[in-house]
């Protein structure tokens, strides 16, 4: 693997400002979301790696207005899933990662076996010099809204001892300044689109789609051993939280472009409007020892 070092545990909360809504609904919509991510890196021989992460995401919306009969208010969403499998390392430093992906998204109320997506990941990198690695593959999930698939790039690249760059791009994207071995700071831009399933009979099975473009300036401090605290200011573009009908999915969702979406799709519901936010991070980062 290319990695330096490895996020094994970390936990964070997100809190956004006020936003109005972008039509005629009254008051002001806030919004809170909450993550924690457990990963284990397991080494069964020199180059092959078991891998295994677990995250719960939690999204919270609530607004001070009055919202129309059969739409959710508040929005509390949750998300469960599991990426896990082999990392191999092949000859002339190059690495393959398979990893499957099963899910849990939606409100988690009166669930079924319809609730369980799966999904999986594949990633091919090689390193051309110890700060240089590029690699490409492919994300594809079942979502509620149709299937998706995305196409990766991931990059990881040091300009001298100070500056890097670590990106899994279009979804994540971070350019770092290590001021030294305690501080440190950054430009984070990350990308989220999927589909979580209304459960709850009222909603007759609707979905929420949510969609958020987060960019963010960070600063990271380490507390003591391997602990490290972190801080987020930064706006959410292109903000989400739509309501569908079941029914109303596509034949296949890529980056920014819907196909074979069906002509009588509709929204149910108004979205708020971008804003501000910060963020706050607690997590365990540990170097990855060298072969």
């Amino acid at each position: 693997m290319a990695q330096k070092r490895i996020e094994l545990f970390s936990i964070s909360e997100q809190f956004s400002f006020p936003s109005n809504y972008d039509s005629v609904y009254t008051g002001q919509a806030t919004e809170r979301t909450f993550n924690a991510q457990l990963t284990v890196p397991l080494k069964i021989k020199d180059s092959t790696i078991f891998f295994t992460n677990i995250t719960y995401d939690n999204f919270f919306v609530k607004s001070s207005g009055l919202i129309p009969a059969g739409i959710a208010n508040p929005i509390q969403l949750h998300g469960l899933f599991m990426r896990t499998g082999i990392v191999q390392n092949i000859r002339n430093n190059q690495s393959l990662f398979f990893l499957v992906m099963p899910r849990l998204y939606g409100d988690f109320k009166e669930m079924d076996a319809g609730s369980l997506q799966w999904g999986g990941i594949f990633l091919y990198e090689k390193s051309y010099r110890e700060d240089y690695t590029i690699g490409f593959g492919f994300n594809i999930n079942q979502d509620y809204a149709g299937p998706f698939f995305v196409p990766l790039v991931f990059l990881q690249r040091d300009f001298g001892k100070k500056w890097s760059i670590d990106a899994l791009m279009p979804q994540d994207f971070n350019l770092k300044f290590e001021l030294n071995d305690r501080l440190s700071f950054g430009f984070k831009n990350f990308n989220a689109a999927s589909g979580y399933r209304l459960d709850e009979s009222n909603f007759s099975r609707d979905y929420i789609f949510r969609f958020s473009t987060n960019l963010s300036l960070y600063s990271r401090v380490r507390l003591f051993g391997h602990w490290y605290s972190e801080v987020r200011f930064g706006y959410v573009l292109a903000r989400q939280y739509t309501q569908y009908d079941k029914d109303d999915v596509v034949a296949l969702r890529l980056p920014l472009l819907d196909i074979g979406e069906t002509a009588n799709r509709m929204y149910k519901n108004a979205n708020m409007q971008d804003g501000a936010f910060i963020r706050v991070k607690l997590l365990f980062d540990f170097p990855i020892p060298e072969d």
